[in-house]
């Protein structure tokens, strides 16, 4: 792969190189990688897409070994078009040394978290994942959020790092076109009371079904964790008076006693926006 300018090009042929051990610490420390903000991508599609996004890319590591001519030559255009970039050119050992997949086509990138979209002010199309905590399930919920056109994820009392490589994974890059905001079970609820929003829980033991719900106006749809569902956000729920809420369930008919949220998410998301569409 050829690169020109304006970039800085370094070839590394060690797994103890120090923007080696930089990005690996990106990778694994959660603390670390917000106070440098940077964001960890792995993968061709995954980088491509962080581009596409607008994200600020800081830094490159490649392995023209695991790509082909072709792959080469479009990354080696689209790099030389950006500017402030470094582009590190690794061996094979030291990327497999760097990266958690193998198959993940000789890219990693790191990116800034600044550049990232912001959540909006006054979403109509949202959904909320309380105590939601495998970064795999937010991953897939924010592939379909961005198929289907949902504005935003809001993480409610989460420790949940939104940007895990195993979210951003899961995603295929998809969750950095989706604005994903923290907050906790009280300031979602005055989020969503301020919006003018109806809350609508998600729960095994509801009576009635989502398709039911007439959904034309602002709603948000809030789903749990399968292990601790939406009891805790229930709880604080109660203490208001003044918020528009229903509960939902989606119907089951197997031996099944729940659906994983990631699932629970796409069917709740599809039957929102579909009844927006055809408002």
């Amino acid at each position: 792969m050829k690169y020109g300018q304006p970039y800085s090009l370094k070839h590394i042929t060690s797994t103890s190189n120090p923007s080696v051990m930089y990005a690996l610490k990106v990778r694994t420390k959660n603390k670390f990688a917000k106070q440098e903000d940077m964001i960890f991508v792995e993968g061709q599609r995954e980088c491509q897409r962080a581009l596409n996004c607008g994200l600020l890319a800081k830094q490159f590591f490649v392995c023209d070994e695991l790509m082909d001519t072709i792959e080469q030559d479009a990354w080696s255009q689209q790099l030389n078009q950006l500017e402030g970039l470094e582009v590190l050119k690794v061996q094979a050992k030291v990327y497999s040394h760097l990266a958690l997949r193998g198959d993940s086509q000789g890219i990693v990138g790191l990116f800034s978290r600044k550049s990232l979209k912001p959540f909006p002010s006054a979403p109509v199309r949202f959904v909320a994942l309380y105590n939601v905590e495998k970064p795999g399930n937010l991953g897939a919920i924010a592939r379909t959020a961005d198929g289907l056109g949902v504005e935003g994820i809001v993480l409610i009392d989460s420790t949940l790092n939104e940007l895990h490589h195993n979210a951003v994974r899961s995603s295929i890059g998809a969750l950095f076109s989706v604005p994903i905001q923290h907050m906790t079970s009280e300031g979602f609820i005055d989020f969503c009371h301020q919006q003018k929003a109806e809350i609508l829980v998600a729960s095994g033991d509801a009576k009635e079904n989502l398709a039911d719900f007439s959904m034309t106006n602002k709603h948000v749809i809030v789903l749990g964790s399968e292990a601790f569902g939406v009891e805790g956000f229930e709880l604080e729920l109660k203490k208001y008076k003044n918020i528009k809420t229903k509960r939902y369930k989606i119907p089951m008919h197997g031996i099944g006693d729940s659906y994983n949220v990631s699932v629970a998410a796409a069917i709740s998301m599809y039957e929102l926006m579909r009844q927006k569409t055809n408002d």
